[in-house]
């Protein structure tokens, strides 16, 4: 599996490890489940990654939570005084 040689994918990647790591940084419980779902593996291919679901939940999450496109976040912004919005 080869990652595209484009510069925007490579620093997308780069952003979410970075979250992945600030994440682990921030909840320091995950890091012994993730390292023994590890750990339950002989090899590390692909295919053996693919099957780590604390890992891949925990990537997802990270990801979810940090997202790249700051637009999908929802915002609450304080009514405007004297507005009403009914």
């Amino acid at each position: 599996m080869k990652i595209s040689d484009k510069p925007c994918t490579l620093l997308m990647l780069i952003k979410n490890l970075h979250f992945v790591f600030l994440e682990l940084c921030v909840r320091p419980d995950f890091i012994d489940l993730i390292r023994d779902e590890i750990e339950s593996k002989t090899t590390l291919d692909f295919e053996s990654i693919s099957q780590l679901p604390i890992l891949d939940s925990f990537i997802k999450e990270a990801v979810r939570v940090n997202p790249l496109d700051k637009s999908e976040q929802h915002r609450c912004l304080a009514p405007k005084l004297g507005h009403n919005p009914f």
